[in-house]
């Protein structure tokens, strides 16, 4: 064979290689740069079946996938939204938090969190359930003073057939 046969036929070759060693490389780096795992978060305050009353913290610990960051967190009370953390941009894992008004919601409610991610992808931590305590609220008649006499205002007490023990206000005018 002429030696500028050999040396085409060599560039060949070598040129055939680097085409397989070039589509192993773009083949490797399409897998390896496809859709991230889901990121993964997980309610750490209050504990499941927690009593809690008044302002209550509560916190969640967001991870997302390889090359991906959380970008927010949101909070909710079964299907009511709390509020949200938009602390987590480019850390990964996030520690997020905020302070939820529990006066007034007495009973069992529900917390989860969901994250989101850089790349669009989102999930949702198990549910903590917690038990909201709030005192019954309070009523107190400042004024009129005790023993007061008052005008303006009389209750005349008329029976009213379709009601059963009810009374009316008339305002009188003096």
């Amino acid at each position: 064979m002429p030696a500028w046969k050999l040396q085409h036929r060599l560039l060949e070759v070598s040129l055939a290689g680097a085409l397989l060693v070039l589509a192993g490389l773009l083949v490797a780096t399409a897998k390896a740069s496809g859709t991230p795992p889901p990121p993964t978060i997980a309610l750490t305050s209050p504990a499941q079946g927690a009593t809690v009353k008044g302002v209550v913290t509560i916190t969640a610990t967001a991870n997302a996938g390889s090359g991906d960051t959380p970008t927010s967190v949101a909070f909710y009370d079964g299907v009511n939204h709390i509020g949200e953390d938009y602390d987590c941009e480019n850390q990964d894992p996030c520690m997020a938090s905020i302070k939820w008004e529990a006066t007034g919601l007495s009973g069992t409610h529900s917390l989860t969190a969901r994250v989101e991610t850089n790349e669009g992808l989102s999930s949702t931590s198990a549910p903590v359930q917690v038990i909201v305590t709030s005192p019954p609220p309070t009523v107190s008649i400042t004024a009129p003073a005790g023993g007061a006499t008052t005008t303006g205002f009389g209750l005349n007490r008329r029976p009213q057939p379709h009601r059963q023990n009810s009374a009316t206000i008339d305002r009188k005018r003096s």
